[in-house]
């Protein structure tokens, strides 16, 4: 069966995949394919789904390189970048916020540490156990005299 001629002469003008868009482009795949997400290279997809085979018209396509080309100057960031860009800035933000509260719960840690630390040397003393002995407390932590007390270890 043979197509009529005015079918293959229309037919001519459609790229049907991707490769045959990059090829026309002289461009790769993958770069084809962020120009039609970043910089609206148009493209067109059959089923309509995000990841369904795709279609593209040279006339398109030319039309699409002569506009860019004529705008270049007055460019922008794109929608993803800037996208991406604001979700830096928020991620930072929140870094920034976390390394703050991380702060100061190690100072409140260390505040609370020095205070374990002189409630347990003044329980010491107020026991009179001997300085050279040490004291396993219930929780399992290993106390020392209090001369030689900095810190609460645990086993």
């Amino acid at each position: 069966m043979t197509m009529p001629s005015d079918y293959a002469a229309s037919h001519s003008n459609v790229l049907n995949s991707w490769k045959e868009v990059a090829s026309y482009l002289g461009r790769g795949v993958r770069t084809v394919q962020r120009w039609e997400q970043e910089l609206g290279l148009p493209i067109r997809r059959p089923r309509g789904k995000a990841r369904s085979a795709v279609l593209a018209l040279r006339t398109e396509l030319d039309s699409w390189l002569l506009h860019s080309a004529q705008n270049a100057t007055s460019v922008t960031k794109p929608k993803p970048h800037s996208q991406l860009y604001q979700s830096t800035e928020i991620l930072t933000a929140r870094a920034r916020l976390l390394l703050a509260r991380s702060i100061d719960l190690c100072e409140r840690s260390r505040f609370l540490s020095e205070q374990i630390n002189r409630a347990i040397a003044t329980a010491f003393r107020r026991s009179r156990i001997p300085e050279n002995k040490k004291v396993a407390d219930a929780a399992g932590a290993v106390l020392s005299p209090p001369d030689k007390l900095n810190t609460v270890q645990t086993i």
